[in-house]
């Protein structure tokens, strides 16, 4: 029996991308199927035989509850979830996002890396309790963990004797390297999404092993079949106002500190003196330091708005990392639909949009970026297609493939 544990804040997919791309590996491989090296080449939305597979792992997962006792789609065959409500923030977070730094929105991290070391010693005292009642399972065992409570995660796992894998998804370990150096440097394996990604983390961290494990999209449960996305796209620019079509439409699905709001707020201003036809549809949560972004005339905000709905309403998206590029998950989104990216020559960025679209040397350079913009914009349709192909970089199946090859290697 084979078992992969994993331990995070939180497993439930509505919760963000690191925790969707973590349950579809999770549930491929308590499924059979095959390795990386036996398995056939997978095109988005498109039926293959997998001819030689592996037995499936059992897994449990251990998380917060705070989030709720989460949705149905951690309802998984051989999956065990063990839940107890533990806070993921206190004063002192609370005390860091108020004195958060004016120039970068990120939160004051003396008062915030104070709070991430409480939540990762609360987490680490509750997973040995649970290890120690739970230390019936045979065979081989492996444990997994990601994001802000991976420190306390990977401290029981290794108390515990239990070789572990960590993922790194965003900046959190590159701000806070006191913090999570230990749990880094001490798993079997460190897993990226790209090797632009897989070259940062070793710039700051010693590993014993990387590797690149590419972002899984799971395009039939997100769009459904090919003739479903077909059928979106006839009805393109549906939620577009009368007056305003035919004018180019340019989707920005959130905008954060770390995802180029400086830069937006220079750009923007830029592009409606360069091209004052164009409009800049912008989606996510309505923050406050959105205020300036929101108020300008060639933005339109939009809120919380499905994909398939985003990216059947634009000709191009534009997806920014000021700080760690791991592979945007929007840019395969946005490729299944033909829309290409433009983006920026951080981490993974450039691996993610491929030939898909267009890289921006410099962000910073204003021209170089307004260029790129009417580039892309007017090469849409071969991008689109090419975007399109692209996809398959990271169709899940390939993932969990590559995955399984991995902890069966471990």
């Amino acid at each position: 029996m084979k078992t992969l544990i994993t331990a995070t804040e939180s497993l439930d997919p509505p919760l963000g991308g690191a925790e969707m791309s973590l349950t579809e590996l999770v549930r491929g491989v308590c499924r059979e199927g095959p390795k990386a090296s036996n398995a056939p080449s997978y095109v988005p939305l498109e039926s293959v035989e997998e001819l030689k597979v592996e037995e499936a792992w059992n897994a449990i997962s251990y998380f917060s509850s705070y989030h709720g006792q989460g949705s149905e789609l951690i309802n998984i065959d051989r999956l065990q979830t063990i839940t107890k409500r533990l806070n993921v923030k206190g004063p002192l977070s609370f005390l860091g996002w108020r004195l958060r730094n004016p120039s970068t929105g990120r939160p004051n991290k003396l008062f915030f890396g104070m709070d991430l070391r409480m939540r990762n010693m609360s987490f680490e005292k509750w997973l040995l309790t649970q290890f120690e009642a739970n230390s019936r399972t045979k065979g081989k065992t492996i444990g997994l963990t990601q994001l802000k409570w991976s420190s306390g995660a990977a401290e029981a796992f290794s108390k515990s004797g239990i070789p572990y894998i960590l993922f790194v998804r965003d900046q959190t370990f590159f701000e806070y390297p006191h913090i999570y150096r230990k749990a880094v440097e001490g798993a079997e394996v460190v897993c990226g999404a790209g090797n632009g990604l897989i070259n940062d983390i070793n710039e700051i961290f010693s590993v014993k092993r990387l590797e690149n494990i590419p972002l899984p999209v799971n395009f039939s449960s997100r769009f459904g079949s090919a003739d479903d996305v077909r059928r979106a796209l006839e009805h393109r620019h549906s939620l577009v106002e009368k007056h305003e079509l035919g004018r180019p439409r340019i989707a920005i699905v959130g905008i954060t500190p770390e995802k180029g709001l400086k830069t937006y707020e220079k750009l923007l201003p830029k592009m409606a003196n360069d091209w004052p036809e164009a409009i800049f549809d912008v989606y996510g949560w309505k923050q406050k330091f959105l205020k300036n972004i929101l108020s300008m005339s060639n933005v339109r905000f939009h809120g919380i708005v499905e994909p398939q709905k985003i990216f059947c309403n634009c000709d191009i998206q534009v997806i920014l990392a000021e700080t760690t590029g791991s592979w945007g998950r929007a840019v395969g989104e946005a490729g299944i639909f033909g829309i290409p990216t433009v983006s920026n020559s951080v981490g993974s960025q450039p691996e993610a949009v491929g030939k898909g679209g267009i890289i921006v040397k410099n962000h910073r350079d204003l021209d170089e970026f307004s260029a790129a913009l009417r580039k892309c914009y007017s090469e849409r349709e071969e991008l689109g297609r090419l975007a399109r192909l692209h996809c398959k970089e990271v169709d899940h199946r390939r993932s969990i493939a590559i995955f399984r090859e991995l902890i069966e290697s471990v």
